[in-house]
C-alpha cells in the first residue's frame, strides 16, 4: 500500500509538471490563452503549488483577465509578501485599472522584492518600467527620480545608464542627460588611458595632426604639435558621445523654457 502511495504522488507531481513546461513553452510563443489552460490543470492537480499558482495569475494578466489574475497573485503574497513577480503582476493591473498610487506601491514592492532567479536583472527591470508608468502618467519629476536611482545603484552598468541617459531625454530632462552621459565620458576616458596606444588614438583629425599625415618631413623646422589636453579631449569625448543626442537635447531645452 504504501508502495502504491508514493507512485500515485509521484505520478501526480510528474503531470502536474508536464502541464506547467508545456504552459511555459506556450508562453514563450506568445500563446498566453493556451498555456492558461495548461496552467490551470498544473494547479488542479497540485493546488498547494506557488508556482503553479503564480505563472497562472502572471498570464492572465497578459490574456487581460484582470480581476481572476489578481485573486491568484494576491494568494501567492498572502504566503510570500515579498514576491516580485506577484508584485510586478499586481502593478501592472492596476496600472492598466487606472489606480496609479497603488500601482507605485506595487512597482516599488516588486523593486525591492525577492525573485527566485537574476533578482538584480528583475529589480532593474521593474524600476525602468515603473518610471515608463509614470511618464505616462505625466509624473516626470517622479519618472526622472526613478531613473536617477538606477544611476546610482548600477555604478558600473554602462548599458543600463546610456538606456537612462536617452530616456531622461525623452522625459524632458536634457541636464540630468548631459550629467549621465558626462559621467560615461568620464568614466570611459579612465578606461581607455589604461590602454596601450590610447594617447595616440586621441589626437584630433585636422589636417596638420601626425594622424592625418605620418609623415613628418613636409613639416620640417617647424614646432612639432602638441598633444591635446586632457580637457580637450574631455569635450571632444563628450561631443562624440552626446552628439546623436543633441537633436533631441535642443528640442527638449526650447520646450522647457516655454513651459516655465
Amino acid at each position: 500500500m504504501g508502495f502504491l502511495n508514493y507512485y500515485y504522488r509521484s505520478e501526480r507531481a510528474a503531470r502536474a509538471d508536464r502541464y506547467f513546461k508545456a504552459g511555459n513553452d506556450l508562453v514563450l510563443h506568445d500563446r498566453n490563452q493556451e498555456a492558461v489552460e495548461q496552467f490551470r490543470d498544473a494547479l488542479s492537480v497540485s493546488s498547494d503549488n506557488r508556482e503553479y499558482r503564480l505563472a497562472l495569475g502572471l498570464t492572465l494578466v497578459k490574456t487581460g483577465s484582470l480581476e481572476e489574475a489578481s485573486v491568484y497573485l494576491e494568494e501567492v503574497l498572502r504566503r510570500d509578501p515579498t514576491n516580485g513577480s506577484a508584485n510586478l503582476g499586481l502593478a501592472r493591473i492596476a496600472d492598466r485599472q487606472g489606480r496609479t498610487a497603488e500601482a507605485v506601491t506595487c512597482y516599488h514592492r516588486a523593486i525591492y522584492g525577492s525573485w527566485s532567479a537574476n533578482q538584480a536583472a528583475n529589480q532593474l527591470q521593474a524600476r525602468f518600467e515603473l518610471a515608463a508608468f509614470l511618464d505616462r502618467a505625466a509624473l516626470r519629476t517622479q519618472a526622472t527620480a526613478e531613473l536617477l536611482a538606477i544611476v546610482d545603484r548600477v555604478p558600473n552598468d554602462t548599458a543600463a545608464k546610456k538606456r537612462v541617459g536617452r530616456l531622461l531625454l525623452d522625459y524632458g530632462s536634457p541636464r540630468q542627460s548631459a550629467d549621465v552621459f558626462r559621467g560615461l565620458v568620464l568614466a570611459n576616458n579612465r578606461d581607455q588611458k589604461r590602454t596601450p596606444g590610447w594617447e595616440r588614438l586621441n589626437w584630433p583629425r585636422s589636417s596638420t595632426s601626425p594622424r592625418a599625415r605620418p609623415s613628418a618631413a613636409p613639416y620640417a623646422g617647424t614646432r612639432p604639435m602638441k598633444q591635446p589636453s586632457g580637457h580637450w579631449r574631455f569635450a571632444s569625448g563628450f561631443w562624440n558621445w552626446i552628439q546623436p543626442f543633441a537633436g533631441s537635447v535642443r528640442r527638449a531645452v526650447p520646450a522647457q523654457r516655454g513651459a516655465a
